[in-house]
């Protein structure tokens, strides 16, 4: 007897079984029907026993195909229970998000998309610093910082640009009615 385990052929011959056709249960699981054959056979001589009886017409389980059908079937119902949990867990995100980023780009920034990120995500519990302090992350317990640098102070660190800031020189009209345009920054006067 093989020591070797395979869940993908242990699923395969529960997936025949309950089809009672490799024909039928290739339809239900997408793969060719020779996959399914290979994988039966490569299962029966892992563990050096006939499970199934085959025949042009008809496909039965033999005694200790049944037995050992009984005993995996649980086995992949729990298997496919803890997938299904595991994709709701990940379609209902949950959990705290710990953000620091500069007062400055949390006030424009945030401003747009937290309403949206809130809507989607109502589960986050959202915990944001706004500071420019350069905290080790890890050790002050950030899961994200926002940074308007080109370098980062930790290489280790994985970065990604998520926005181009645009600058520019800004005036108030009124600004602009008592005092000439401005075209370069340079020190002046606020009226």
């Amino acid at each position: 007897m093989n020591s070797k385990l395979d869940l993908n052929r242990i699923y395969y011959f529960v997936s025949v079984v309950e089809c009672a056709s490799y024909t039928k249960a290739a339809e239900r699981l997408g793969v060719p029907k020779s996959t399914l054959s290979r994988n039966v056979q490569a299962l029966e001589e892992d563990i050096n026993l006939r499970l199934l009886n085959r025949s042009t017409r008809k496909l039965s389980l033999t005694k200790a195909g049944e037995q050992y059908y009984q005993n995996c079937l649980p086995l992949i119902n729990d298997l496919q229970k803890a997938q299904a949990q595991i994709l709701d867990y990940q379609q209902d995100v949950q959990g705290s998000l710990k953000v620091t980023m500069a007062a400055e780009v949390g006030m424009s920034f945030l401003a747009e998309i937290l309403p949206n990120f809130m809507e989607r995500f109502p589960k986050i519990k959202l915990e944001i610093d706004f500071s420019t302090a350069n905290h080790n992350l890890i050790e002050a317990g950030f899961d994200l910082a926002i940074r308007i640098d080109k370098k980062l102070s930790d290489s280790s660190y994985i970065a990604k640009r998520i926005a181009t800031p645009h600058l520019g020189l800004f005036a108030s009209p009124r600004y602009l009615e008592s005092h000439p345009a401005i075209h370069t920054p340079q020190r002046f006067k606020a009226a």
